[in-house]
């Protein structure tokens, strides 16, 4: 795959793995919220060179599923750290 299109697809690929490894670091197995507000590209065909700039934003969350009843749900928050949720199945 190459060319513009193959770029941008290598990119937003690279993004998205940028993403887990953020939400993996901040100690999160989720991201809710995601929005992708600004992305801008820039190509010059005479150079073969292409840049890109993309803002990326979500809420990093940690979900686990226990044996809980159905529709209850617990949400916990100390100090700095991500607001868990915990539900069940």
């Amino acid at each position: 795959m190459g060319g513009l299109g193959g770029f941008m697809h290598s990119f937003i690929f690279e993004v998205l793995a940028n993403v887990r490894a953020n939400v993996s670091s901040l100690g999160g197995n989720g991201l809710v919220a995601y929005k992708m507000s600004q992305c801008v590209l820039l190509y010059n065909p005479h150079k073969n060179q292409s840049q890109c700039l993309i803002n990326v934003s979500g809420d990093v969350v940690s979900v686990s599923y226990e044996g809980m009843d159905y529709g209850s749900e617990l949400l916990t928050k100390t100090g700095d750290s991500p607001i868990i949720v915990n539900s069940s199945t």
